[in-house]
C-alpha cells in the first residue's frame, strides 16, 4: 500500500448565482411602517437612493425613517468591445439581494391618529410613490402595538359590568328553572 500523503484542503469560493437569492429564515418585523419586497430582486444603489429621497421629501428633515438595505454587492462589467477572455472585468456598480419578505424603508413614527381611532386609515402615500420605482413588486405593512394603559380603570370598569351581566342573567336562569321544577 503507497504512502498517504495529507494534502491541505483547496479553499472553497461561496460564489452566489446571479439569478438565486437565497429566502429569508422568518418575516421581518418592525414598528411603524415598512415597505416590504414581495418577490426576490437585485437593487441597484440608485434604486435605494431614489427611495431615500422620496421619503426625505415627503417626510421632511424632522421624522426619521431607516433604510434596510445596502448596495454592497459587487457586479462586475467588461468595457465595451472588449473580446471574450482577458480575466474578469472591473467592477461597475454595487447592488443588494433582496429576498422576498425583507424590509426596504422603515418609517417607526406611530401615526397618533390611528392609534387614537382604530378605524382611521394610514397614509401609505410616501411608501406606494417609492414602490412604483423599485424593481420588484412591493407591499406594506403596519406594526403598531398600541396599549390603552391610560383608559385602564374604563376596561376595568366595563369587565366588572359585563361579569354582573352575567351572573345576573345567571340568577334569573336558575329562579326560573327553580320555579318551573316546583
Amino acid at each position: 500500500m503507497p504512502p498517504v500523503k495529507y494534502r491541505a484542503p483547496r479553499p472553497i469560493r461561496i460564489k452566489a448565482t446571479k439569478k438565486y437569492i437565497n429566502p429569508m429564515s422568518g418575516p421581518e418585523i418592525l414598528l411603524g411602517k415598512s415597505l416590504v419586497a414581495h418577490s426576490p430582486q437585485r437593487m441597484s444603489e440608485t434604486h435605494i437612493d431614489i427611495g431615500r429621497k422620496t421619503l426625505r421629501t415627503y417626510l421632511g428633515r424632522d421624522l426619521p425613517f431607516n433604510v434596510r438595505v445596502w448596495a454592497t454587492y459587487p457586479v462586475t462589467r467588461k468595457p465595451e468591445g472588449t473580446k471574450m477572455g482577458q480575466g474578469k472585468g472591473s467592477i461597475a456598480f454595487f447592488v443588494d439581494r433582496t429576498p422576498a419578505g425583507k424590509l426596504i424603508y422603515n418609517i417607526p413614527i406611530m401615526n397618533p391618529l390611528s392609534e387614537s381611532f382604530p378605524g382611521y386609515p394610514i397614509n401609505w402615500q410616501p411608501l406606494r410613490n417609492i414602490a412604483g420605482r423599485m424593481p420588484m413588486k412591493c407591499g406594506y405593512r403596519a406594526q403598531y402595538n398600541s396599549f390603552p394603559m391610560d383608559r385602564l380603570d374604563l376596561i376595568t370598569q366595563q369587565k366588572l359590568q359585563a361579569d354582573q351581566r352575567k351572573a345576573e342573567t345567571a340568577r334569573s336562569w336558575w329562579n326560573k328553572r327553580k320555579e318551573s321544577s316546583s
